[in-house]
């Protein structure tokens, strides 16, 4: 959290950790937390992996431009790690740029859409794929009319009659706190406060509110005129199940569980390449008894990503 941003997690061939690129390297942006605590889990992935941290994490600064501005300095780090010496990738488009994917778990996924908005005719980087790892449409769903953000509660499970609760013990993880895993482990700051939290969950539960606050003000972006055809693709990986409640009360961010595209229909319902199922609910999908599961589905994800940016027209 304290170390370089972004980070290098994962090389492509840990026994060549030197060795240039033959895959698209992956740049995975933070969750709501603040953290990629959850991505130096995974197991090989074989491409280069660099996580991305929320620079305020310890220091409370909020990015006053929103996540507009959050998007920009994220890309100008991409941008700049992209054009370091050691940078792995060689090989350059034909108009000269660098090709790299981007995605993340939750708001992960959602800033890697305003990164690669940035990024759209940039002439050093081209994002050629998206990952969204369980990252709920942030618009107002034309099903539902609810706004799915995370510390919202939908209406009582009862009003819907096709869901059934899952019965699974969260192991102490707040419905409201996506970075939990990294709160529980880390040794960094392991002082408590008055109510038994640690100093990381009190960062989380920061960065969080402010995640929120930004994605309300959030407009997301356009992909208009001669930026038409340069969106990158996308493949989501959703959760099955749904979030374990005490009162039985659906959370916001499950209000589009049973839709395939969770809500991203209302927003462009071509924007998938692929949908991708994962065993657990949205706040235990990293799970360490998940980790294997979850690595083979984010290797399945990005190879089709892959896939698909070949089969794209060339810009």
């Amino acid at each position: 959290m304290r170390g370089p941003n972004p980070e290098l997690i994962q090389p492509e061939d840990w026994a060549r950790p030197d060795q240039p690129s033959y895959n698209t390297p992956v740049f995975l942006i933070h969750d709501g937390g603040g953290t990629t605590f959850a991505y130096h889990c995974l197991e090989i992935l074989g491409r280069y992996v660099y996580g991305v941290h929320n620079p305020y994490f310890y220091t409370g600064e909020v990015f006053e431009g929103g996540i507009p501005e959050m998007g920009r300095t994220y890309a100008n780090w991409i941008r700049q790690t992209v054009q370091e010496d050691e940078f792995p990738a060689r090989r350059r488009n034909h108009d000269g740029t660098i090709s790299i994917m981007l995605g993340g778990w939750s708001l992960g996924g959602l800033l890697s859409m305003e990164v690669a908005r940035q990024l759209a005719d940039d002439d050093v980087v081209r994002v050629s794929g998206i990952l969204m790892i369980d990252s709920i449409y942030p618009g107002k769903s034309r099903s539902t009319g609810y706004v799915p953000l995370v510390p919202t509660s939908g209406p009582p499970v009862k009003r819907f009659p096709d869901v059934e609760m899952p019965k699974i013990k969260i192991r102490g993880l707040k419905v409201d706190d996506e970075s939990s895993s990294e709160e529980d482990t880390s040794s960094d700051e392991a002082s408590t406060d008055r109510e038994g939290l640690t100093q990381n969950q009190i960062h989380s539960r920061r960065c969080m509110a402010e995640a929120v606050r930004m994605v309300r003000q959030w407009r997301l972006p356009e992909w208009s005129g001669r930026l038409y055809n340069r969106r990158p693709r996308v493949v989501l990986l959703r959760a099955k199940e749904y979030v374990p409640t005490k009162d039985g009360r659906m959370v916001g961010l499950d209000l589009n569980r049973e839709d395939e595209l969770l809500g991203w229909g209302d927003y462009d319902d071509e924007m998938f390449c692929d949908v991708f199922d994962v065993d657990g609910h949205h706040f235990d999908m990293f799970a360490f008894e998940r980790i294997d599961a979850m690595t083979r589905t984010i290797k399945k994800g990005l190879d089709r990503l892959e896939e698909c940016s070949q089969m794209m027209t060339c810009w």
